[in-house]
């Protein structure tokens, strides 16, 4: 529900997504497919913001199919070494665990991966990975378009181009947050029982990758 009183908005909802690149619109969906009322809140506009905003080629996986290198084990080590800025209990708990379910929902929504003749998914090696956990993309020059038409289909409610400032806090969790429209300068508040924390740790916005479709909002 909202209010709103000249310039000054206010939002509460169940789960607050603070992002709306790939992981906020995945977040988003997630909360939305458990019932929950979700607002997703990111500074630019929800069709190009994140790192994948300027579209993608492939999809980093490990698939557990059988060898060593494509096993949970073997990327709970991989993606725990230094400079990921992680540690094994939480990339064992997120990105071990859901990658998988990750790309049964991106072909659900319509991005197409490429495929040998018996039905496996054409992977490649690189970034010092232990096996070749690539999935390569066909459509994935429009990825970051494919995730905002689903996360509007399923109903959460997107606040674009809104920078914020601070986050609520109560105690030891993030209550709510802040920030102001950068086009209208209209203020926003938000209240929520549940807060996720998606922006990222880089933003590539103006910048093109390997498929020459770099976007600016």
């Amino acid at each position: 529900m909202s209010q709103k009183e000249g310039t000054e908005i206010l939002l509460d909802t169940d789960v607050l997504v603070l992002g709306a690149g790939a992981a906020g619109c995945l977040a988003a969906y997630g909360a939305r497919e458990q019932g929950a009322e979700v607002v997703i809140v990111d500074k630019g506009a929800l069709v190009s913001c994140g790192c994948t905003g300027a579209g993608q080629d492939h999809f980093g996986a490990h698939l557990n199919t059988g060898p060593d290198w494509d096993s949970d084990e073997a990327a709970t080590a991989f993606y725990s070494r230094p400079g990921w800025g992680v540690g094994p209990t939480l990339v064992e708990k997120t990105f071990t665990r859901v990658v998988g379910s990750m790309i049964k929902i991106m072909e659900v929504w319509g991005v197409e991966f490429y495929k040998r003749p018996n039905g496996s998914y054409w992977r490649c090696q690189a970034l010092g990975q232990p096996g070749p956990w690539w999935l390569m993309m066909k459509n994935g020059r429009y990825l970051k378009r494919i995730f905002a038409k689903n996360v509007r289909k399923s109903g959460a409610t997107v606040v674009e181009q809104v920078m914020i400032t601070r986050l609520f806090r109560e105690e030891d969790r993030i209550t709510g947050a802040m920030g102001f429209n950068r086009r209208t300068g209209d203020f926003y508040i938000f209240r929520a029982k549940a807060v996720v924390l998606a922006m990222g740790a880089h933003q590539s916005r103006f910048s093109t990758n390997s498929t020459n479709n770099g976007r600016s909002c």
